[in-house]
């Protein structure tokens, strides 16, 4: 768009970002988050960038029950809100969530309590599944859980 092939500086998805800092052991786990939690594989991380694995990586390192969706990875159902479709309202918001019972299906039979959706189209789309399909899951992003898990280093904590 800009006259370039391609962008003039270095991008990172942030799972790939996150993936860097606990690798490179800049961030550390404190404690594993209880579940069962169950992934949701956004298409432009796995399809488009092949990032399922690291998706994966940090999900292992921050959480103790990981139920898999199936099929998963560059195979999983889309949460049909990608390209900006999250966006779109009424009447359509209506009739994305009613085309997707496959994906309310595949999270309802992993019987998680909680769904990595590590991209905000993905969380929209996934929240509004479960709001139309009434399931008693909760959407969280990576770094929310990254946050709950992490250690906090001590200059960091907050002192009274």
């Amino acid at each position: 768009m800009l006259g370039w092939k391609g962008s003039p500086i270095e991008t990172l998805h942030p799972i790939e970002f996150y993936y860097e800092l606990f690798t490179q052991g800049k961030i550390k786990i404190a404690r594993k988050m209880k579940g069962p939690i169950t992934i949701q594989d956004p298409c432009n991380l796995v399809r488009l960038a092949g990032g399922s694995e690291k998706l994966r990586y940090l999900i292992q390192e921050t959480c103790e029950d990981i139920v898999e969706m199936y099929p998963n990875r560059e195979h999983n159902f889309c949460c049909n809100a990608g390209g900006g479709g999250a966006a779109i309202g009424p009447p359509w918001k209506g009739n994305r969530v009613e085309g997707n019972r496959i994906k309310a299906e595949q999270i309802k039979e992993t019987g998680a309590k909680y769904i990595c959706t590590p991209c905000h189209n993905c969380y929209t789309g996934i929240n509004d599944i479960l709001k139309g399909y009434n399931l008693d899951v909760k959407s969280k992003f990576m770094d929310e859980i990254i946050v709950e898990t992490m250690e906090i280093p001590e200059e960091l904590k907050v002192r009274e």
